[in-house]
């Protein structure tokens, strides 16, 4: 049977699925889905129909399979370009943000800079920084409190822990003025 038909169904596989390799395991399927059912069948039935209907249901299968194996994967190609697209979006308003403290931070009045810029960048305690620079350490209090509320009054975009978070966490990785 397999030296009857097997050129036949590779031929009219290959008009459906235009690749060899696929066409020859497809119809290898075929005959080995024929002699493990070949006990139940029909001895008297017609064996072509028999090949040709397999064979037609193994190429649906194919065809149904290869369809969503590119589906699949233009969807992860899809959701890693728009991963990627949000991750410049993020990195561009990190980015953005980050200029907009600086520049906040620069235009402080130059104690009150200084006093926040040892808090911060250098995490000196109140004490230390009133030492090095020879003022009180309420003095110090209140620049560093001013700072905080100029920040916060200009970044009003953020609300109570998220500023926190910001000055604790964003902060400190940034350079030295």
């Amino acid at each position: 049977m397999f030296s009857r038909y097997y050129a036949a169904l590779c031929s009219k596989a290959y008009k459906r699925i235009p690749f060899t390799p696929v066409v020859e395991e497809i119809v290898q399927d075929v005959f080995v889905n024929l002699w493990q059912k070949a006990s139940g069948l029909d001895a008297n039935g017609n064996i072509k129909a028999y090949l040709y209907a397999t064979m037609r249901n193994k190429i649906l299968f194919e065809l149904r399979t290869e369809a969503n194996r590119e589906l699949f994967l233009n969807k992860m190609s899809r959701n890693a370009i728009q991963k990627a697209e949000e991750n410049e979006l993020e990195k561009m308003y990190a980015k953005e943000t980050e200029e907009e403290i600086y520049q906040l931070i620069s235009s402080l009045p130059s104690q009150c800079k200084e006093a926040f810029m040892l808090s911060r960048f250098e995490q000196l305690s109140y004490k230390e920084i009133a030492q090095r620079m020879g003022i009180s350490v309420n003095t110090v209090e209140k620049h560093v409190a001013k700072a905080l509320k100029i920040l916060r009054d200009k970044l009003g975009k953020w609300e109570g822990a998220a500023f926190v978070l910001l000055v604790w966490i964003l902060l400190p990785n940034m350079p030295r003025f």
